[in-house]
């Protein structure tokens, strides 16, 4: 039979395997070869060229090419719809949207800035409390939004504070690449 302490430890060792199994998942979303974002640019720069060869091809067979263009025009435009276009959002307004999805889902916020990182791209750096329920689903949250984010590094610290946990996260908005040629 296990102690009470006993049972609250395996209860916050259950949780902490649980956020870590979560972060995991999203690193790997992001980063692998076929899964992450910079594939989803391949992907649509593969599209594109083929939308170009059928265009100037149009060979007279029993293809429809007209119906094949537009089918790969609206792939390409709903992958690309998932994107931030260049100007559509700046770091302060994403951050306004995100400290919008952490207290929305009843995450205290103790600080945030803005980090400068590699290539020019800019991060925010969010510390946050509260309980491992709601941040596991601020991190659905942001798995399901309309436009692609990334979370490049997220650290979970779990301690005594009333079953509570403090992350911190490095979060930015991914945004398309591609010559509109």
């Amino acid at each position: 039979m296990l102690s009470s302490n006993e049972k609250r430890m395996l209860y916050i060792l259950g949780i902490i395997a649980l956020v870590c199994g979560t972060a995991l998942f999203f690193f790997l979303r992001t980063s692998l070869s076929g899964s992450g974002l910079f594939d989803i640019n391949r992907k649509i720069e593969r599209e594109e060229r083929d939308l170009r060869r059928y265009s100037s091809q149009k060979i007279d067979d029993n293809v429809d090419w007209d119906k094949k263009i537009k089918e790969i025009s609206e792939k390409i435009e709903n992958v690309k719809s998932r994107f931030f276009k260049p100007d559509e959002t700046d770091i302060a307004t994403f951050g306004l949207s995100v400290q919008d999805y952490i207290t929305g889902n009843r995450l205290v916020i103790d600080s945030q800035r803005t980090i400068s990182g590699s290539e020019n791209k800019k991060y925010l750096e969010f510390k946050v409390k509260g309980s491992a329920y709601y941040l596991m689903r601020f991190l659905e949250d942001v798995s399901e939004a309309n436009k692609y984010w990334t979370i490049a590094e997220i650290i979970i610290k779990s301690g005594r504070s009333g079953g509570n946990i403090e992350a911190t996260m490095k979060i930015t908005y991914e945004t398309v690449a591609l010559d509109e040629t």
